[in-house]
């Protein structure tokens, strides 16, 4: 991952250990109409907690995932490309090429 060094990777695995073992109210988790929140919402909450000297629990497994939410995931962009595809290469304009422009 972008910004995240190899020193770093040993400290998000053991951040990662104390998320894991971590209590998660259902009030991180779900908001007030029972749904589940949002997944940057939800790291919000989870990433802003202190240790018992006062210091944040996770700044270095916080690395990790603001870099993993900005990854795409969904198929819009694709999607859209496609159906841009799909109008211009139709029945009557299958042999497009570069001399055909």
């Amino acid at each position: 991952m972008p910004g995240i060094t190899r020193n770093e990777v040993a400290m998000i695995c053991d951040e990662w250990k104390v998320y894991r073992v971590e209590e998660i109210e259902n009030s991180v988790m779900y908001d007030n109409d029972d749904k589940l929140k949002r997944v940057d919402h939800f790291w919000k909450e989870v990433l802003s907690r202190k240790s018992a000297s006062g210091n944040q629990k996770f700044p270095t497994l916080q690395k990790l995932v603001y870099s993993s939410l900005c990854l795409t995931h969904g198929n819009a962009d694709v999607e859209r490309s496609l159906s841009i595809n799909k109008k211009i290469l139709t029945s009557e304009r299958t042999l497009l090429s570069e001399s055909s422009h």
